[in-house]
Order: structure tokens, then C-alpha cells, then sequence
């Protein structure tokens, strides 16, 4: 059986490794990068490329991008809300999502990990 956890108390997972070590493989789960953006959103995969054929062939590969899709679109597309994948799950409530998920670290999770006084913390 595998069981997978995350939630809001993440910071003090991490915090607290050496409880877990005997019992749980702890993984760092990023964010989406803009090709993964750009592959759920669209529907088409893309290719990855090394760092250095992106130095030597950016202007080649940006032009086959261009075929592709509107890449200046959805580069603002990802700069606004394209990091994180809950942004798929509701799209018009997407903002609203981040902001509880900022507040929730902000007013749970460095406070429970760290030793700051509810009463001090000012959200705006």
C-alpha cells in the first residue's frame, strides 16, 4: 500500500525530518515549469531541450515554438497564474485559492514551526 500526504503543515514536515525518516520518503513537489504550463493548457507536447542547444539555437527554437502556439500569450498566461496546478482544478477561483494557501502559510505554518506569536502576525 503507498500513501501519499501533503497538505498545509508542509513547513513543519520539513522542520521536523528526523521523525519521519525512519517511516516516510519526504518528495519536494515544485510547481509547474512553462513547457508543463503550456502542455496541459494546450493539449501538445513539447520537447525539452539542454541548456546548452537553448544558448547556441534559442532563436531557432523559439521560432518553431512560435508555430506552435502564441508564446507571448501564454508566457503572461503562466506569469499570472501558471505555477501552480490547482489552477486547472477552477480557473475562476484560482486566485482566490492562492490567496488562502499564502494566508495559511503565513498564519499556520511559520507559526507553528517557528516561535512567533499569533497576535504579531498582521495579514492585510
Amino acid at each position: 500500500m503507498k500513501v501519499i500526504f501533503s497538505g498545509s503543515s508542509a513547513l513543519q514536515i520539513d522542520h521536523s525530518k528526523a521523525d519521519l525518516s525512519r517511516r516516510a520518503i519526504l518528495y519536494h513537489v515544485y510547481g509547474l515549469s512553462f513547457r508543463e504550463f503550456v502542455e496541459l493548457s494546450q493539449g501538445i507536447e513539447l520537447p525539452s531541450y539542454p541548456l546548452g542547444e537553448i544558448l547556441s539555437k534559442h532563436v531557432d527554437i523559439a521560432y518553431e515554438l512560435l508555430e506552435k502556439f502564441n508564446l507571448t500569450l501564454l508566457f503572461r498566461a503562466y506569469l499570472k497564474s501558471g505555477y501552480y496546478p490547482f489552477y486547472f482544478e477552477n480557473k475562476e477561483n484560482y486566485l482566490v485559492r492562492l490567496n488562502e494557501t499564502i494566508n495559511t502559510v503565513i498564519e499556520v505554518d511559520i507559526p507553528s514551526v517557528f516561535p512567533i506569536e499569533y497576535d504579531s502576525i498582521s495579514v492585510a
